[in-house]
């Protein structure tokens, strides 16, 4: 689904639904301005740099006016598999 699909996942889930992420198909610009948004306003970490960069490309591209499809926006259907830490091995 992508680089950094589960850093995006984590970040977005931690406070609300993936609904509300794969409902958006925001522009990139749309999308930056929400991230500043929510640093400022609800105390999100601030994601700066690369990071954002990084973060601005995926939700761009899954989530972003070109994805219309479903298909397209489908990767936060399903989370992302986590690893246990009290698993052998």
């Amino acid at each position: 689904d992508g680089a950094y699909r589960d850093e995006v996942f984590y970040l977005c889930t931690a406070c609300h639904s993936s609904r509300l992420v794969r409902n958006q198909a925001m522009s990139r610009e749309r999308w930056d301005e929400t991230l500043t948004w929510m640093s400022e306003r609800h105390a999100m970490p601030e994601l700066e740099g690369e990071e954002r960069a990084h973060f601005l490309d995926y939700l761009t591209a899954h989530f972003g006016p070109a994805a219309e499809s479903e298909e397209r926006r489908a990767p936060f259907l399903i989370p992302p598999q986590r690893k246990n830490p009290f698993a052998p091995g």
